[in-house]
């Protein structure tokens, strides 16, 4: 199906699930429903979570009603609802975002784990949409809408990376415009989604060297600086009891007896 079809038919499905009431909601817990895997790879203190966006300098609040503006965001319109994306760690910023640095702090209760669902939400999804295997603009569709009626203000999800991005639905004050120094810290997870925990890839096929190697090629991939990703190595160095550690070299990286393939 072409894709002006597509977001034509998802446009008709979001007006009549709007207009639909939803019964027998779950009601929202006094508490966040995050997981420690998943807190982990917040910047949160248990309550609030700090949530960072790009935009305009001088902004006083976000509003979702500017969603699609931005040439970066407007391929993301498809998903049914006005919002506002953010990022929850600094190093996934795109190259080709651009703009003033802004943070907010929001409470985690106020925001839903959108993959873990520990409410089973895709179930009466399901059931709306007649059919058990929901497709997953569907999901974010029904959703999305389940959870503002329950008094949510937005989710957080995994994107493909196994990185968490999160989305706001209503108007947003309260922004800390900040001057961009990045600070690096490592990845938490590997190339294809294992948890980065005590500094190695936990994928339990890998050897510790080659557990090393996988979160190297995710700072690699991720553009983090060589100094970073140097010192990182250095700081296994006596573990893995290697002699010398080579320099980089137009963005690879050399060790000896380590087979690094072109990433």
């Amino acid at each position: 199906m072409p894709v002006k079809n597509q977001i034509s038919r998802i446009k008709q499905l979001i007006e009549s699930t709007i207009k639909d009431d939803i019964n027998d909601l779950p009601e929202k817990p006094n508490s966040h429903l995050f997981n420690d895997r998943w807190l982990s790879q917040l910047d949160t203190d248990g309550e609030y979570v700090t949530l960072y966006h790009f935009g305009p300098t001088n902004l006083e609040y976000l509003d979702p009603l500017k969603f699609g503006e931005n040439s970066y965001t407007s391929s993301e319109q498809w998903w049914g609802k006005k919002r506002v994306f953010f990022y929850t760690n600094l190093n996934q910023k795109e190259r080709i975002v651009s703009g003033t640095l802004y943070e907010v702090d929001v409470k985690l209760r106020d925001l839903y784990p959108f993959n873990a669902d520990p409410l089973n939400l895709y179930d009466i999804a399901a059931k709306k949409y007649g059919n058990d295997n929901v497709p997953y603009q569907m999901q974010v569709i029904y959703m999305s809408n389940m959870l503002e009626k329950m008094g949510y203000k937005g989710m957080i999800y995994k994107w493909h990376d196994g990185s968490l991005l999160a989305v706001i639905w209503e108007k947003i004050g309260g922004l800390k415009s900040k001057e961009e120094k990045k600070e690096y810290k490592l990845p938490t997870t590997d190339m294809i989604g294992y948890p980065i925990e005590n500094g190695l890839s936990t994928n339990p096929r890998l050897s510790h060297e080659e557990k090393m190697q996988e979160v190297v090629k995710r700072m690699i991939h991720s553009n983090y600086p060589p100094d970073f990703i140097q010192n990182y190595i250095d700081s296994f160095k006596w573990y893995f009891n290697l002699s010398t550690i080579s320099s980089f070299s137009q963005g690879m990286v050399s060790l000896p007896k380590w087979p690094f393939a072109e990433l």
